[in-house]
């Protein structure tokens, strides 16, 4: 059936949920198999969409890419478009720019953003942003339950709380931090800033991590 694709140039998309990687997040066997098919293919290419960096040692099969969050322009741009394609509505750069920041880079929320803003109003969109915000929490508490480990929880709560923290910092503040830093980047969980020494925590997943642990303690602030 590879052939198919080929023959018509065509680029099929296989999105991972929960099947493609063990618990180690390494390619299963049977996708290994699959890779080498498509790679003694001719003229043919697969996307294998994932939620977190692959490991292992088949790393010449394939090449990664990550797909940032969005940033507050393209939140903004991505939200005045939606509104105007499907349902007509013109917003304002400020009316886009403060119920962008309830999107919080996730790209499939500008859609219940724009379906509450075509239902109730703009005004009302801003003034309760509640939908918005419990939507980005469900999406990712089952993911956050599943891949957040009991020794993660406090390093992920010191970040949220004070939002940028450089290396130096954390390994002050947790002991041996880098090998949880290193496994929370390639869960999208943790984002490394453009300054390229500093992190913080993705946004679409922050308001989830507030609710799930809560808030640094006046013992940890005393400890800090």
């Amino acid at each position: 059936f590879l052939n198919k694709y080929s023959t018509h140039n065509q680029v099929p998309v296989l999105i991972d949920k929960g099947g493609m990687l063990n618990d180690s997040a390494e390619f299963k066997e049977e996708i290994i198999e699959l890779m080498k098919q498509i790679n003694e293919t001719d003229n043919l290419f697969v996307v294998y969409i994932l939620n977190r960096n692959p490991s292992g040692d088949y790393n010449n099969q394939y090449f990664v890419s990550f797909v940032p969050e969005l940033n507050v322009d393209s939140t903004e741009q991505l939200l005045k478009q939606y509104c105007r394609i499907f349902f007509d509505i013109t917003l304002s750069k400020d009316d886009s720019k403060q119920i962008g920041q309830y999107i919080s880079g996730y790209p499939p929320t500008v859609k219940i953003a724009a379906s509450e803003i075509s239902l109730y109003g703009t005004d009302f969109v801003k003034e309760s942003p509640t939908t918005l915000i419990r939507y980005n929490s469900g999406v990712f508490d089952n993911y956050i339950l599943q891949n957040v480990n009991p020794n993660e929880e406090y390093l992920l709560k010191i970040i949220n709380n004070f939002g940028t923290l450089s290396l130096n910092l954390l390994m002050k503040l947790v002991d041996n931090p880098t090998p949880l830093i290193s496994r929370l980047i390639d869960l999208s969980i943790i984002s490394l800033n453009n300054d390229s020494k500093s992190y913080s925590i993705s946004s679409p997943i922050r308001n989830a991590l507030n609710e799930k642990f809560g808030v640094l303690s006046k013992k940890d602030y005393k400890f800090i």
